[in-house]
């Protein structure tokens, strides 16, 4: 199982200098940072670094590190450092299919006219009503390529495999009405995870607080209610949070403009039942499916964009 998290070291050294610092898995990759001008005798703190092992244990006796003073002599710091995880805090790479805002080896349809796709590219196996769409930056494409959608497959299940840091069950409240400790719907960077279908249907707000990587994983259906709203707040940003669904994603019509705010790369499992956009919706994020899943929107005074990073 991939286990994402970013680790930080404490250390202490005896010799004033340069020091360079490295970190590494027993018998595994090394991870490196260097200090400069050090001089005085510590503590220091290591500057994070962000790691993906296979295994969380890894995080609890497997890691060494040293210090080397102007290059020269080695300092083990075995028994001398301590270890912070903050798990997970890395960006997963869509590689191939970066720069797609919707992305189905099925058909993509927008139904009425008025869906601005304002940043990066459609791809599809077929476009219905392509003067619906109008592209300010970026157009559509007949596809998608085996590269893209390996891409796209690979970190759902990468995603999907992820174990989660709460033992929250977003079935039961739903996202909007969970609390974790700082007040309905609001989540701190993790992994969270649903034994079933997740339904907003009496709309709400969802706030994301803190730099970091939030990854949602639904088990079955996410469909959205009237309104639903996502802040995001001390750092988060919509590149890092993934919405992982097992069958359908289906966000509702809205009534009023900017209603419905929706942010983050929406993943869409093999074998689903594809995914419906309706009309007046914001979406900073991406549109994904794994095979064939068709990708529905109303249109009419909708936005598409690529997630801002």
């Amino acid at each position: 199982m991939l286990v994402a998290a970013q680790i930080t070291v404490d250390f202490i050294a005896n010799i004033a200098g340069s020091h360079r610092i490295a970190y590494r898995l027993v018998g595994g990759v090394s991870y490196t940072f260097v200090y400069t001008n050090v001089l005085a005798i510590g503590p220091w703190t290591s500057e994070p670094i962000d790691v993906v092992v296979d295994d969380a244990s890894y995080f609890d006796t497997q890691w060494e590190g040293y210090v080397q003073a102007n290059c020269m002599d080695i300092y083990s710091l075995a028994g001398r450092s301590s270890w912070t995880v903050t798990y997970p805090s890395v960006t997963f790479p869509l590689k191939n299919a970066e720069f797609f805002v919707g992305l189905t080896g099925g058909k993509f349809t927008v139904k009425n006219p008025g869906l601005i796709v304002d940043t990066g590219n459609v791809t599809a196996d077929s476009e219905s009503d392509p003067l619906n769409t109008s592209y300010t930056v970026g157009a559509f494409i007949v596809g998608p390529t085996v590269p893209q959608q390996t891409d796209v497959l690979d970190l759902y299940d990468k995603l999907k495999a992820l174990a989660p840091t709460n033992i929250i069950d977003l079935t039961v409240a739903s996202i909007s009405g969970s609390n974790i400790g700082g007040g309905l719907g609001v989540f701190t960077p993790g992994v969270y995870a649903s034994t079933g279908s997740v339904n907003e249907t009496v709309g709400g707000t969802i706030t994301l607080n803190g730099a970091g990587t939030y990854v949602f994983n639904i088990a079955a259906d996410f469909t959205t209610g009237n309104p639903l709203t996502m802040l995001l707040t001390n750092g988060a940003l919509a590149s890092k949070v993934y919405f992982v669904i097992g069958t359908v994603i289906a966000v509702s019509t809205m009534q009023t403009k900017d209603n419905n705010i929706l942010k983050g790369n929406f993943f869409l499992g093999n074998g689903g039942l594809g995914i419906n956009i309706g009309y007046i919706n914001d979406i900073e994020g991406r549109l994904l499916t794994t095979t064939t899943e068709d990708i529905v929107l109303n249109g009419n005074a909708s936005i598409l964009y690529l997630p801002i990073a």
